[in-house]
């Protein structure tokens, strides 16, 4: 959550209703993250996050980071 509120301006163009909405949702306990809070999650920490799923065609995903320096300040 930290670095969907601190940099907003990488992630608020993905978002499909106002950002603030979507930060209120996604900080209730049990709702389920996607991917922006994935991709958010790689920028902080600076780490490739692998999903593996149940789709045929995309059984393996690879997020990462936008840069290899993470935004942790």
């Amino acid at each position: 959550m930290f670095q969907l509120k601190h940099h907003r301006k990488l992630y608020e163009a993905y978002v499909p209703m106002k950002y603030r909405h979507y930060l209120k949702k996604m900080k209730k306990a049990g709702e389920w993250g996607d991917h922006l809070t994935l991709q958010a999650a790689a920028d902080r920490f600076g780490a490739k996050i692998c999903v593996i799923t149940s789709f045929r065609d995309a059984c393996y995903i690879e997020i990462l980071p936008k840069d290899r320096n993470p935004t942790r300040g």
